[in-house]
């Protein structure tokens, strides 16, 4: 996953690349590249926000984003201000999680930025179904 989040970092200019794993109380960052965070509740999840999206959900100043404004990963420590999430699902549409981007001061991408990065992510939705093929497949799960 780190190879995923170092591309997109690169791609986003981004200070933080993460891809999250999503459940039903928290999100676990699976992969990271910069500083950032192991887990958060997902009451607090921007990432939880991305998987009802179809391709990706684009926030290029969360402080002026109504679903976002009051989050208190906004309001305080590590005040994210910018969040760009490309859904991550598999299967029969299960959303796993998201790859995501993150900076700390509000950010535009690109029209192309957002295509290669969805790209980037359908890249990363393979990965992650064949991962879990080889593991139906050799019976561990």
């Amino acid at each position: 996953m780190q190879r995923f989040t170092r591309i997109a970092r690169s791609l986003g200019g981004t200070p933080v690349a993460a891809v999250s794993l999503v459940d039903s109380d928290n999100q676990l960052f699976r992969g990271c590249a910069g500083e950032w965070v192991r887990e958060t509740p997902r009451s607090v999840s921007f990432c939880a926000h991305a998987l009802h999206e179809s391709d990706h959900l684009y926030i290029p100043d969360a402080l002026l984003d109504a679903r976002f404004a009051d989050n208190p990963i906004v309001t305080g420590e590590p005040k994210i201000r910018f969040y760009a999430g490309f859904p991550l699902v598999v299967g029969d549409g299960l959303a796993l999680g998201a790859l995501c981007l993150i900076d700390f001061h509000p950010r535009v991408l690109a029209a192309d930025q957002l295509a290669r990065l969805r790209d980037l992510a359908d890249c990363l939705q393979r990965e992650l179904q064949l991962q879990m093929l080889e593991q139906q497949r050799s019976g561990a799960i």
